[in-house]
């Protein structure tokens, strides 16, 4: 018996053939592109990496020069307020003694000029570093941090002589203000508060000797004052 070959079967190879050679031309395709959008997406990785870098150091340095340009706007505001504070200071206790040893040798002729004296420390001894309170913290080698401080001891100085003022026993003069004829409160009252006073001068030379080598002011050693002989007292 003779064998017959069919002629379809030499086509359906061919086609599997081809079919296969078009399916893996399409791979390989299909490879380099997913190859070639890999390559760029990295590339713009590294590029958007490389641009966020870049954008946060310039960040960074709009930050350091923002904040050197209001410690310098800062010093130029707080230069003198913190300068004069030694002999603000000692005046300051200078005139509370005065006032104590002229009320401790007569409350009636001496009273008045110790009142004065204690007002005096209710006000705010750096009233323009209390506005910008807020910015101190620009203030280089912990100059503002030594402000706030100070602003600190000085409200808690004015609680002090505010509780101190209260308890004087006053009675009405011929006119028509008033007299001190007594206290009512603690004797030592008068001690604590004169030692909150010369701690104050004490921090007051410390941080204005700073403030000034920061502003760049020629350092004073506030003897011409006697600010040095009332911190020795």
């Amino acid at each position: 018996m003779a064998i017959e070959f069919c002629p379809l079967a030499d086509d359906v190879g061919n086609v599997a053939d081809w079919v296969a050679v078009a399916v893996g031309a399409f791979a390989a395709v299909a490879t380099t592109i997913v190859a070639y959008w890999a390559y760029k997406t990295s590339n713009r990785a590294t590029d958007i990496a490389a641009d966020a870098k870049e954008i946060a150091q310039e960040q960074h340095n709009d930050y350091v020069a923002q904040r050197l340009g209001t410690a310098r706007i800062l010093g130029s505001l707080l230069r003198v307020e913190v300068g004069v504070l030694p002999t603000k200071m000692a005046k300051l206790l200078r005139d509370y003694d005065k006032g104590l040893a002229r009320y401790r040798s007569s409350k009636i002729e001496g009273g008045d000029e110790l009142t004065d004296a204690i007002e005096e420390l209710h006000y705010k001894q750096l009233p323009a570093a209390e506005g910008v309170l807020e910015q101190l913290h620009t203030l280089p080698d912990q100059i503002g941090e030594n402000v706030a401080s100070f602003i600190g001891m000085s409200r808690d100085l004015a609680g002090t002589a505010k509780r101190i003022n209260g308890r004087f026993i006053r009675i009405p003069d011929l006119e028509g203000s008033e007299m001190v004829v007594g206290y009512r409160g603690d004797e030592a009252d008068f001690n604590h508060l004169r030692v909150q006073i010369r701690a104050m001068l004490r921090s007051s030379i410390s941080l204005a000797d700073s403030f000034n080598r920061f502003s760049g002011v020629q350092e004073l050693t506030y003897e011409s004052e006697n600010v040095a002989a009332e911190w020795e007292a």
